[in-house]
């Protein structure tokens, strides 16, 4: 039996049943928010702000640590078969920081991914800017669902028309 070797978006496009690059993000951060659901999370898992420690718990971290002396801002190695996160307490704001787990924990979901298409998949050390732009977007939807993101402007635009109509600002001025 030949080992069947697929990509990291592959394997998040077959997990999620999406052809579509965003969609197949947006579904496999659902996919892990159902999940945390069914295991009882629900802080900073169900509803913002979104918490990507409880993530990479889920997906199982085995800890998060922090290191000044890293070159890196963020990277996952493993301890005893179980991965760790290490992020780099002196690189960047508390808020670039927080991106950098959720960007580590989008590898986390990736091997996930990988593991239901592969059940023999073994994690491994993933570098590239292909898999490293997979990550930043998993990461920004963790953290600022597209959905949210959408139903928000919405409202603000729907607001902003009837306050628009109010004032009764025509529409080529608005």
């Amino acid at each position: 039996m030949t080992k069947r070797v697929v990509s990291p978006l592959q394997a998040v496009k077959e997990v999620t049943g999406a052809n579509d690059r965003s969609l197949a993000v947006q579904r496999l951060v659902a996919l892990v928010r159902a999940l945390a659901k069914d295991r009882g999370y629900c802080i900073g898992v169900t509803e913002a702000p979104y918490e990507p420690r409880a993530y990479a718990r889920l997906l199982g971290a085995a800890d998060i640590a922090e290191d000044s002396d890293m070159p890196v801002a963020g990277a996952i190695v493993f301890c005893s078969d179980h991965p760790v996160i290490r992020l780099n307490s002196a690189s960047g704001s508390r808020t670039q920081q927080r991106f950098t787990l959720a960007h580590e924990v989008a590898h986390l979901a990736i091997w996930y991914a990988q593991k239901q298409v592969d059940p023999s998949y073994r994690p491994r050390r993933a570098r590239g800017e292909r898999i490293d732009r997979l990550c930043n977007e998993i990461a920004a939807e963790i953290l600022v669902p597209q959905e949210e993101v959408r139903h928000a402007w919405q409202s603000l635009s729907a607001k902003a028309d009837a306050r628009g109509r109010k004032l009764q600002i025509v529409e080529q001025i608005a």
